[in-house]
């Protein structure tokens, strides 16, 4: 499996709002045999509007980027380095998905992206957050191994003693998760689970007519494959149904989420999530922890519904 890692391409983005489908911001560090090839980053005009959050977290605003290229216009630069690359990033699925639905917006269809997560990686290293809101892995706890304060990465850039120049910065971003991914490769044995798909809907198939449930909100439908760090799945069955949501023991058309256990999972309920996002049902892959963050939120916050991004 080491050698799916021959050729990649690590990928930040940053977003002009929470809206899932326009990026002001991108890096790219394409790797080949060990050695970085190629550096880019710039500035996008997203045309879309900013909001003051998304501001907040990264520092660009409208008019620093009203000069800038859109992501049409930069596409057949990256697009060589970018297509049939496993893409690298801290949270991929995050910028794995923004890059698909912003080109989707002019009509550059991209169906499927390979992906290699570095926050899922700490997290098989370094274990997540459980009940007490400590990081657990009973691993590195019965051999003595340290743990990070958590698995964002300027926290594990701090752990591992990463220079990471300013956090939320495309280009210093995806400089920290290379050196980050270096860094953890040397403590964990890459497994086949560890790569995933992101699958972009075929546009030219009609959707199904059913809208998804908001993550962590009440009724909403969840299957379950693979292992939890939370517990049994019959303990995460429970504490889901005590959150207001729903279990389905396979995948069905009313399904909203399928969570994959912190721990790992199998491929069969995966490719069959697969096939259903490119048919057209609103199906969303969500990992434990961000399912158990939204359902953590949702409760506390007295049922406030949560959203994927």
């Amino acid at each position: 499996m080491q050698m799916e890692l021959d050729c990649y391409t690590v990928v930040d983005v940053e977003t002009p709002n929470v809206k899932p489908n326009s990026v002001c911001q991108i890096a790219l560090i394409e790797v080949k045999q060990g050695q970085v090839v190629w550096k880019y980053d710039t500035l996008i005009n997203p045309e879309e509007p900013f909001d003051d959050f998304c501001i907040g977290v990264h520092g660009i605003k409208p008019e620093t980027v009203k000069d800038a290229p859109t992501l049409k216009e930069v596409w057949p630069l990256i697009a060589p380095h970018y297509l049939e690359h496993v893409i690298v990033g801290h949270s991929a699925s995050f910028d794995t998905a923004m890059m698909a639905k912003s080109l989707l917006r002019y009509g550059i269809y991209l169906p499927r992206t390979k992906y290699l997560c570095t926050y899922r990686l700490a997290l098989k290293l370094y274990g997540y957050r459980g009940k007490n809101g400590k990081l657990v892995n009973r691993n590195s706890a019965k051999a003595g191994v340290s743990l990070p304060k958590g698995l964002s990465l300027d926290k594990l850039c701090d752990f591992n003693s990463i220079e990471l120049i300013k956090h939320h910065n495309a280009a210093d971003d995806a400089e920290a998760c290379y050196e980050l991914l270096l860094c953890l490769l040397d403590k964990c044995t890459l497994e086949q689970s560890d790569f995933h798909i992101y699958v972009q809907p075929d546009p030219s198939v009609p959707p199904k007519m059913r809208a998804c449930m908001p993550l962590g909100g009440s009724g909403a439908s969840y299957c379950l494959t693979g292992k939890f760090w939370y517990g049994t799945k019959k303990e995460v069955w429970e504490y889901i149904t005590s959150c207001g949501g729903n279990i389905h023991d396979d995948l069905h058309r009313n399904t909203d989420f399928l969570v994959i256990g912190g721990k790992g999972a199998g491929r069969s309920k995966l490719s069959k999530a697969y096939k259903m996002i490119e048919d057209g049902y609103p199906l969303q892959i969500v990992d434990e922890p961000v399912m158990m963050k939204a359902l953590k939120g949702a409760r506390d916050n007295g049922g406030v519904q949560s959203s994927l991004f």
